[in-house]
């Protein structure tokens, strides 16, 4: 994952986000890349991070994420995936409106780049 902590867009982005962040508290075996180390690079350069919280089937808020112990406190949701406390002040992605980067892991995209899940959506 060197390639992408080194890439232009990584290291100009301030404000990112991460659609999926299963890989960081558990061993996925969904196929999925791992971004542990890329979320914790994240924290360690200072930038602000973003992470989903599923508010029903088809909608999300993407809400900081202060640090990584942070995000090993969340709670898991029904797929066990992590995350943020919706009661706690915390910044929305789409309020700060400078969202740099978002890093979308994925087994396969389909032709419109959209993600292939794993059946939620």
């Amino acid at each position: 994952m060197h390639f992408l902590i080194d890439a232009k867009r990584f290291v100009a982005a301030f404000y990112i986000a991460f659609y999926n962040l299963s890989t960081l508290t558990q061993w996925c075996a969904t196929g999925e890349i791992d971004t542990s180390h890329i979320i914790e690079r994240v924290f360690k350069d200072r930038k602000r991070c973003f992470v989903p919280r599923c508010t029903s089937n088809s909608e999300m808020l993407m809400l900081e994420a202060r640090s990584v112990k942070d995000i090993l406190s969340f709670s898991k949701n029904k797929w066990q995936i992590p995350e943020p406390p919706q009661s706690e002040n915390r910044a929305e992605a789409m309020e700060c409106k400078e969202l740099d980067l978002i890093i979308v892991p994925g087994v396969a995209f389909d032709e419109q780049n959209r993600r292939c899940g794993h059946g939620a959506g």
